[in-house]
């Protein structure tokens, strides 16, 4: 990169890089697929007499970590270690952060120990990483302990705070706990929650039964102030709320809201219509919109996936769809996708409600004849034999 390029510049020119140097060099790369390249400097600078020091493999760590190389990341801790170089506060919450992104509470837990026999004190950053890691695996009991903990030790709960409980609730899907929580931060705080923390929220609230909840909260999220930066909804905010619906079969509603979101100039993303197209499948009404909403997909820059597809098979098997439901199998293999067990048994069963038990059979033999990579399972097998046995073709069936 170009800190790399100023660095063999500057050693051109006949000045010696010390372990400053070095160590903007490596934090320049930040999430780059070209990041070894960052930890290469590491040897680099070995080569040219300059020494590590804390700073150099905190660096690099972060460097890991923000490249999703956690393996390699404590790897650099362990060598830190074997040098002798003492573990800082930042250290610490690098190490809390990878914890977090794990989802490991307990390992978060253990690391505010050993912070603590080190006489470091941890500071809201490694609160919040230990209280992410429990929301990240949806335990509200333990992310609320560790809240707990920061009010007895005097640490003051900030916005990452509160959005890191919210995840636990949104985690663990918890709608009526989310609600509360929410409630409870908009009487005791006098500042504007984030957008985050109303996105979690909203998605707590995504089951098939608390899709007007979700509507509600993402209309409070509109009446906040627009002069408050970050608390207008969001396209994941929106998103959120379309698949709430999409799980009710809400299907005006989140169609609605896509517009809504277009005329905002939010950026919808695949699953947004991934959201769509499911709440057309699972609204009777709205069933021959799911394959114009797939459609909408390249117009709007999206590239549909196997959940795409498979969302608008289930609309055409619900529908007794059949043709569509065959041609779609083709346009999976020309997008470059290998339709799945659910695919071909969403073909076989809209032949079936269709009566088409030919067509179910040639379907079902497909699958058999192994070209697709997916065998027949026992559900493959009961809609072919129910499409033959409509048909009254009980001697094929048996």
């Amino acid at each position: 990169g170009r800190a790399v390029e100023e660095l063999r510049r500057m050693k051109s020119l006949g000045f010696r890089p010390d372990v400053t140097t070095y160590n903007t060099v490596i934090d320049a790369f930040g999430e780059s697929p070209a990041f070894r390249e960052g930890l290469r400097m590491m040897k680099v600078m070995e080569e040219d007499g300059v020494r590590p020091d804390g700073v150099t493999f905190n660096t690099a760590m972060e460097l890991c970590r923000r490249n999703r190389e956690i393996a390699l990341a404590l790897e650099l801790y362990g060598q830190s270690l074997s040098r002798g170089i003492k573990p800082s506060l930042v250290t610490f919450n690098v190490l809390l952060n990878i914890r977090e992104r794990l989802g490991d509470g307990a390992g978060a837990l253990r690391l505010l120990g050993e912070m603590r026999s080190c006489r470091i004190r941890p500071d809201e950053n490694s609160y919040n990483f230990t209280i992410g890691a429990f929301a990240n695996r949806g335990d509200v009991d333990g992310a609320f302990k560790i809240v707990d903990e920061m009010t007895r030790r005097g640490l003051t709960h900030n916005e990452l705070t509160h959005t890191n409980c919210m995840k636990a609730f949104h985690v663990c899907k918890d709608c009526d706990g989310a609600l509360k929580f929410l409630d409870a931060l908009q009487t005791r705080s006098a500042s504007t929650l984030s957008a985050q923390t109303f996105c979690y929220s909203i998605s707590a609230c995504s089951s098939r039964g608390n899709w007007k909840r979700a509507l509600r909260l993402l209309d409070a999220m509109k009446r906040q102030p627009r002069s408050s930066s970050g608390t207008q909804p969001s396209a994941a905010c929106y998103t959120a709320a379309i698949t709430a619906c999409g799980n009710a079969g809400e299907a005006t509603t989140a169609l609605n809201l896509l517009d809504e979101m277009l005329v905002l100039q939010l950026n919808p993303t695949t699953p947004t219509l991934n959201a769509c197209i499911t709440a057309c499948a699972r609204d009777p009404s709205h069933r021959h919109a799911a394959l114009p909403t797939l459609r909408r997909m390249p117009a709007l820059g999206l590239t549909p996936d196997l959940r795409s597809f498979n969302a608008v098979l289930l609309a055409c098997q619900r529908a007794a769809r059949w043709r569509a439901a065959v041609s779609l199998l083709g346009a999976m293999r020309r997008a470059g996708l290998s339709p799945d067990i659910v695919s071909f048994n969403s073909v076989i069963a809209a032949c079936a409600a269709a009566g088409e038990w030919r067509w179910a059979l040639r379907v079902l033999r497909l699958m058999k004849g192994g070209v697709w990579g997916v065998r027949p399972d026992v559900v493959s097998y009961n809609s072919a034999i129910f499409a033959v046995g409509r048909g009254g073709e009980w001697g094929v069936a048996l």
